[in-house]
């Protein structure tokens, strides 16, 4: 037993089957003094759930109990104790129903928790709420969450019955229930399962974004969106996703942000942006988990919806939060081979619709659609159905075989339906992807590379480079997003991949990369002509990017200025790169920016106090008066 476990071991005695007996130990006084014992009888009063009641002392303190099996080796009791108990001692704040601790009884291991008195949201809340309780309880769960995922600890299974009310007045809740939550610890590592509850199911546990690759764990960005459906079904009694095909389609691009039942619940145009945000399909394009998310969900103060910028991030403490990319996929390698090239033939014929399905183009699309396995005898298959003259571009349910294969086919299927005459110039409907757009989907560095070798060797691809998907994607922003590394991009700026196409909220690829914190790519696309003065839709420079994020150097920063980017450009909040570096208390950053004729007055007295602090400790020759008051 770890010491954990052992910190919150209760002294618990079973009487019969509805009374314990408990004994608290007295801790000594500052003399050393022994101050005795308290023993506690607990009855068992009402069953909230299966293997969970209610207990009630003689003094009439409630809790909740919770019964785990210890028979059931499916079930990990041990790591939901670890689990709570790292939760309890890492905050003071009331984020989190409070773990009292556990005693053993018969075959169960019991978990002792604080009780909520006024039940879960679902239960509490029977219509709409409005908008301005729902941000005040999104904060308070961006605010668990963030000491969650400081942790390791992905909770996996946030929704409306997993979030209780303990105060009424203002409103308070805590995030309960850690039972399939999963920590990433050494020697610790779980399965890829898919865990949480329908409606609040992020994509990628439905493996909807990337079906073939296989982390050891999901990200804490599951969680993430998870908030955005219990938002979207607190303001409107309904989840975004009702069914099934919705959230595929939504996932794969095919359909945009479902916002009507929030429209008609009046949610204020800055309060749907912030959950489309949540809910973005990519989970690296997800803010991390922090309270001050929030700060840009200002609700109007009349009925009319203001303009609303887009921010770098949604909130000023953790820009980082949009940093996530595909790490490396566990795919098996795909074996090499000696790929023939393609004649550079541009393709000119439209593509083939439903109507235009045969019976053996029907055969094709859906063997490859349906394949699992793709070993040699897959192969020799999908060669067969290509000789009975079955078209691989004829588009069904908006994809092409071709489409199918560049997303999650090896590359060899890829080159053989190309070598049968595959239009790699057809777009995805309504997506509007190409095969190039696709290749990107599994994450796979090797895979990847491959495809687009096959792919950019035909001139119509390469002529169609910069396409823009229905979200203004460019490959080169895919690959950005889903590799985050220059070996990953340098191919398509070979094939002259603009590195200024706005795709969304308006930003370029290198807006994108300082976006997702990747100074790599970014200095790679400034050293291929990025524009460094491009603004995004929100009026963000390169610059304001940079400083917002953590881990962007200052050399790279001055770089920038170097290269004459607006030291006191503003975006659409009046915030100037040195507002924001104030903010994030960035000293060296404000010398830097002040040195280069940043003005120092930002109209926001605490923050001027903090400039004023660093003029001062330059002018004296301090290098630092931190921290600030």
């Amino acid at each position: 037993m770890d010491e954990i476990a052992k910190s919150f071991r209760l002294n618990v005695t079973a009487v019969s089957e509805s009374c314990n007996r408990e004994i608290l130990q007295h801790s000594s006084d500052d003399a050393g003094k022994d101050n005795g014992r308290t023993v506690v009888i607990w009855n068992r009063k009402d069953d909230l759930t299966k293997d969970v009641y209610l207990e009630k002392s003689q003094s009439g303190q409630l809790r909740v109990v919770k019964q785990v099996t210890t028979t059931d080796k499916s079930i990990n009791y041990r790591s939901e104790i670890d689990l709570m108990g790292r939760i309890s001692r890492a905050t003071d704040k009331p984020l989190f129903v409070q773990f009292i601790g556990w005693f053993p009884y018969k075959n169960h291991v019991c978990l002792a928790m604080e009780y909520c008195p006024y039940g879960d949201l679902k239960s509490y809340y029977t219509r709409p709420i409005p908008e301005a309780e729902a941000r005040n309880i999104c904060t308070q769960l961006l605010d668990g969450l963030e000491v969650l995922h400081s942790l390791g600890i992905v909770h996996r299974d946030i929704k409306p019955e997993n979030v209780l009310v303990f105060q009424k007045t203002p409103m308070k809740v805590k995030i309960t229930d850690f039972g399939v939550s999963k920590r990433a610890l050494e020697g610790q590592t779980e399965h890829r399962t898919a865990c949480g509850t329908m409606g609040f199911m992020a994509p990628e546990v439905l493996h909807l974004v990337d079906d073939t690759k296989e982390d050891s764990t999901f990200t804490s960005a599951v969680d993430i969106w998870s908030l955005g459906c219990l938002l979207y079904y607190i303001l409107t009694k309904q989840t975004p996703f009702s069914k099934y095909e919705l959230l595929r389609d939504y996932a794969k691009g095919r359909t945009a942000f479902p916002d009507g039942h929030l429209k008609e619940y009046h949610v204020s145009r800055q309060g749907r942006k912030f959950i489309e945000r949540l809910l973005d399909p990519l989970p690296e394009a997800r803010p991390s988990a922090s309270a001050d998310l929030t700060s840009y969900w200002t609700i109007p103060d009349t009925g009319e919806e203001s303009i609303y910028p887009e921010p770098p991030s949604p909130g000023d403490a953790d820009p980082s939060g949009f940093s996530r990319a595909f790490g490396d996929s566990t795919q098996p390698p795909i074996n090499d081979a000696q790929w023939i090239g393609f004649p550079d033939v541009p393709f000119e014929l439209g593509p083939l619709s439903d109507n235009d399905m045969d019976y053996f183009s029907t055969e094709l699309w859906n063997f490859v659609k349906s394949a699992r396995t793709f070993d040699r005898a897959s192969t020799v298959k999908l060669q067969a159905l290509l000789t009975t003259h079955a078209s691989p571009s004829r588009l069904h349910n908006g994809y092409t075989a071709l489409h199918i294969a560049s997303e999650s086919a090896p590359a060899e299927w890829v080159k053989l339906l190309l070598e049968y005459g595959a239009d790699a110039h057809i777009r995805t409907e309504p997506g509007r992807e190409t095969s190039l757009h696709l290749s990107t989907s599994k994450g796979d560095l090797e895979d990847f590379t491959k495809k687009s070798e096959l792919l950019l060797a035909i001139r119509a691809v390469r002529e169609g480079i910069n396409a823009q998907n229905s979200n203004g994607d460019t490959v080169l922003h895919l690959a950005i997003a889903r590799f985050g590394t220059v070996s990953a991009i340098q191919p398509l700026l070979d094939a002259e991949a603009s590195t200024n196409i706005k795709g969304r909220q308006g930003r370029t690829p290198l807006l994108y990369a300082l976006y997702l914190e990747q100074e790599a790519v970014a200095t790679e696309l400034l050293d291929r002509d990025s524009d460094p003065h491009a603004l995004d839709n929100g009026g963000f420079s390169a610059l304001h990017y940079a400083i917002a994020s953590r881990t962007i150097s200052i050399q790279f920063i001055k770089r920038l200025l170097d290269a004459g980017v607006d030291v006191n450009w503003k975006n659409e909040d009046d915030r100037t790169p040195l507002y924001l570096a104030a903010q994030k208390s960035k000293q060296e950053v404000m010398r830097l920016l002040l040195d280069h004729g940043a003005i120092p007055e930002l109209g926001n007295p605490r923050l001027d106090i903090r400039v004023n602090q660093v003029q001062f400790a330059t002018k004296i020759g301090l290098k630092s008066l931190w921290p600030f008051s």
